[in-house]
């Protein structure tokens, strides 16, 4: 790496760690009437030292703890404690050769989304590396006797696609199946999420065979979010856990983690619901919290460890390896936290026997809700996740997008619509039980709850806030959907 390419790359992890540092210091301090504490409901390990990290895969040699992330020759940290961690070398001090052929434009030695396993006897290390926004991309194979003595080989490319491919070959994953076989799962965006079966002598896929896509999301034809898989298994069921939504756009950003569930490799992966990943299926088990947004990129060790980065408030959005004990409920679904009426709902309304939808299944922002009889369709359903301590995001399953109150009016009467994805006040709601199964939904910046503005509920009628008066109009059963 050049000198003042070196340097300029020190200066940030020397920055990043003294923000991290000094986050419960000066920063907190400063903003004490602004910045969100920490959640007991969201648990994360205790840290300290170099925490910048993003799309984290994590190891474990030794005793000691290894993470891999995005960024320049590929970064790792580690720390002997589970506690201090620290930066080390990059892998790849220069960008390889072979790396621009596949990715041209790629910004210099710019390594993504790196996966670390051991098999046979070595730790294997699978990387991206791409042009931003395209699929001319390549996923890339190393291989190491020790994490800690760092002599990796170069083992060449694995997969590769370009502009007139289908996929995305980035966001590697390797796993086993139950019997103990080799797989790769990747993928980003376009077709969505591919598996291939690998070959155990080469760690590449099996000559003559092509990947299978097992997730996707499309609105209208045009995909949205999905990338970053994860497949592990556990009793029965490969799990897939993946990242949805938009990334990288600081706190901005509505990434979140979510998970479905096949008893083969190949699938079909349904979630909670019974939906399908490759028809916008997928259960929410972190969506971040009030300090982190944008969470994703994961990783999950053993079975056991969610790792993953967020965007952290407290650090003007800095992205920051964050860390969670993984535990599994009764019916064999992870949970990280909390995660109480995480799931996908129809709202039906109690004055008038109406569910919510958008008009005429528009998918763009703006577009305005309303109330109908028959409540068939991805326009009537909706993904409720929490998002903080007392609040939950409810995004609508045909068009991604989120409910609001229109221009983050704070008086009554003002229209319910569906908003964008950045992270605002009037896309946050409380749902406050009211016994028998119904709810009344307050929104976190008015105050105010939603309700239909016509008690008697004709097709198309408005949806508005209001004043709470405790009627019927203000009551809102959740209908778990069920495929």
């Amino acid at each position: 790496m050049p000198y003042v390419t070196r340097v300029a790359a020190l200066a940030t992890i020397v920055l990043a760690t003294l923000l991290v540092q000094g986050a419960f210091i000066g920063v907190q301090t400063a903003a004490a009437q602004t910045i969100p504490k920490k959640e007991d409901w969201y648990p994360a390990w205790e840290m300290i030292g170099d925490l910048t990290a993003h799309d984290p895969a994590i190891a474990e040699e030794a005793g000691v703890w290894w993470v891999f992330h995005t960024g320049q020759g590929l970064q790792v940290k580690y720390s002997a404690d589970e506690y201090t961690w620290t930066q080390t070398e990059p892998v790849f001090e220069e960008p390889l050769p072979w790396w621009r052929q596949y990715a041209p434009k790629m910004n210099y030695n710019d390594v993504w989304a790196p996966d670390i396993a051991r098999f046979n006897g070595k730790w294997w290390l699978y990387y991206s590396v791409s042009e931003f926004g395209k699929n001319s991309s390549a996923i890339g194979l190393a291989s190491s006797s020790s994490i800690a003595l760092g002599d990796w080989q170069d083992e060449g490319v694995v997969i590769y696609s370009d502009l007139l491919s289908a996929y995305n070959a980035i966001d590697p994953n390797f796993f086993l199946d139950k019997e103990g076989n080799p797989w790769l799962v990747f993928g980003s965006w376009f077709s969505g999420i591919q598996v291939a079966r690998l070959d155990e002598k080469t760690m590449k896929p099996r000559e003559g065979e092509s990947a299978k896509t097992i997730a996707r999301r499309r609105v209208q034809g045009q995909v949205v979010g999905i990338e970053g898989p994860t497949i592990t298994y556990r009793d029965g069921y490969y799990y897939l856990f993946v990242s949805t939504d938009h990334c990288c756009s600081d706190v901005r950003s509505d990434y979140k983690v979510a998970v479905g569930r096949s008893e083969n490799v190949e699938g079909p992966y349904l979630d909670k619901n019974g939906i399908d990943l490759m028809d916008g299926g997928g259960s929410i088990i972190d969506a971040g919290s009030t300090r982190y947004n944008g969470v994703g990129g994961q990783d999950v060790y053993e079975n056991r460890l969610l790792v993953r980065h967020g965007y952290d408030r407290i650090i003007f959005g800095a992205h920051v390896l964050l860390i969670s004990h993984l535990d599994w409920d009764d019916e064999g679904w992870p949970v990280v936290c909390d995660n109480k009426l995480n799931g996908c709902y129809k709202l039906l309304n109690k004055a008038n026997g109406k569910y919510l939808t958008i008009t005429f299944n528009n998918t763009m922002v703006g577009a305005k809700a309303r109330l109908e009889k028959k409540g068939d369709g991805a326009s009537f359903e909706w993904q409720i996740y929490r998002k903080e301590a007392s609040h939950y995001r409810i995004q609508n399953r045909n068009s991604f997008k989120y409910l609001e109150v229109a221009a983050a009016s704070i008086e009554p009467g003002a229209a319910i619509q569906q908003g964008s994805h950045e992270n605002r006040s009037h896309r946050l709601w409380e749902l406050v039980t009211q016994g028998d199964g119904y709810y009344r939904i307050v929104n976190k910046n008015s105050g105010l709850v939603l309700e239909a503005s016509d008690a008697q509920g004709d097709d198309g009628s408005a949806v508005v806030q209001g004043i709470n008066r405790g009627t019927d109009s203000q009551l809102w059963r959740l209908v778990w959907v069920e495929k």
